[in-house]
C-alpha cells in the first residue's frame, strides 16, 4: 500500500511546499482587498429630505441597490433643502432625491443631470374634516400653511391651483400686519415640512395647508379632508452631478429602474418603482416657476 503523500515528501521539501501555500494565500488576501469595495472609498451616498425614522421604509430599495456588488450605497437623511444642497453642492453626496422645483433651480446653477424619477406629483389641498372650507375660494380670509419655497407640491402647484382660481400673488401675505387690514387676503407661513404642515392644520394653527397626496392619505384617518387634489406632475428626480460618467449614468438607471418593490402599502419614494426621465421632462415645472413664482431657471 502506498505511503500517504506527506510521508513522500523529505522534511525540507515539506517546509519549502508549506512556505509556498502560505505565500499563494498570503496574496490572494492582498488581492481581495485591493479590489474589495470598501466602505469609505466607494460609498455612494445618496441624500434625501425625510424623517431619519422613515429609514426603514428605505430598506427593500437600498437592499436593491448594494446586491449589484460594484458599489456600496448610503441613504443619508437631511432635515432640510439648505443642508441637502451644501452637502451636495461640495460633492459629499454623489446622488440626491430632490423635489421637482429643487431639481430646476439647481440645474440652472450646477447642470446637474436627471437620472430615474418618482411617481407623479400630485399636490393635496387639505382642512380639518369638520371645517367649513369647501372650495379654493373659502380660502380668502384664512391661514395657509405650505411646506418650503423651493418645494413642487406644497409650494409651487398650490400657489397655481390659487391662481387658476383667480386668487393671485398680491391676494397672498406672509404678514400679520397686513393680513389683520385686509382680511379678504391669505396668509401664508412655510412649516418647513409636509409632515408639519399636517400638524399645523390638525392643530389648528393654519385653517388649510398644502401637501403631497402620498401624505395626505397617510393622515386623512386622523381628521383631515381633502377640497382640492391637483392634475399630476413630473415626478421626483434622482439627481447625480454633471461630470458624472455615462457608464455610471446608466449604471444607476439600471439598477434603480430594475427595482420592483414587493407587497408594500407605505408612501415612500420609489415604492412604485423608478422611470427613466430627462430634463426636458421638467419644463412644465420650469413654466409654472416662471408665471406663478416669478423665477426663472431656464438654461441659455
Amino acid at each position: 500500500m502506498a505511503a500517504p503523500f506527506r510521508n513522500e515528501l523529505k522534511d525540507e521539501d515539506q517546509g519549502d511546499f508549506m512556505s509556498r501555500i502560505s505565500i499563494l494565500l498570503l496574496a490572494l488576501a492582498f488581492v481581495s482587498i485591493l479590489i474589495a469595495p470598501t466602505a469609505d472609498a466607494d460609498t455612494i451616498k445618496i441624500g434625501m429630505i425625510a424623517p431619519e425614522q422613515t429609514q426603514p421604509a428605505y430598506q427593500p430599495l437600498l437592499d436593491h441597490l448594494n446586491r449589484s456588488g460594484t458599489h456600496r450605497f448610503d441613504l443619508v437623511f437631511y432635515s432640510n433643502m439648505n443642508e441637502l444642497y451644501a452637502d451636495f453642492s461640495a460633492k459629499k453626496a454623489r446622488l440626491a432625491i430632490v423635489g421637482s422645483v429643487f431639481y430646476a433651480k439647481v440645474h440652472a446653477k450646477l447642470g446637474v443631470i436627471p437620472v430615474v424619477k418618482d411617481r407623479q406629483n400630485i399636490a393635496a389641498i387639505i382642512v380639518q374634516k369638520d371645517s367649513k372650507i369647501m372650495t379654493i375660494e373659502d380660502l380668502r380670509g384664512s391661514r395657509l400653511s405650505l411646506g418650503y419655497p423651493d418645494s413642487t407640491t406644497s409650494n409651487l402647484i398650490p400657489r397655481m391651483v390659487l391662481w387658476q382660481h383667480k386668487i393671485k400673488r398680491d391676494d397672498l401675505t406672509d404678514s400679520e400686519t397686513v393680513f389683520s387690514a385686509h382680511p379678504e387676503k391669505i396668509f401664508f407661513s412655510y412649516a418647513g415640512s409636509h409632515s408639519n404642515v399636517i400638524e399645523e392644520v390638525l392643530s389648528g394653527k393654519a385653517d388649510a395647508g398644502a401637501v403631497v397626496d402620498a401624505v395626505f392619505e397617510d393622515n386623512k384617518t386622523r381628521g383631515l379632508r381633502a377640497i382640492h387634489t391637483s392634475e399630476p406632475y413630473p415626478g421626483v428626480p434622482l439627481i447625480c452631478h454633471k461630470d458624472e460618467s455615462d457608464s455610471f449614468v446608466n449604471e444607476i438607471r439600471q439598477l434603480f429602474t430594475s427595482f420592483r418593490p414587493v407587497g408594500t402599502s407605505e408612501n415612500y419614494h420609489f415604492c412604485k418603482g423608478a422611470k427613466s426621465t430627462k430634463d426636458s421632462d421638467y419644463d412644465s415645472v420650469r413654466y409654472l416657476c416662471n408665471i406663478v413664482l416669478g423665477t426663472d431657471y431656464a438654461i441659455d
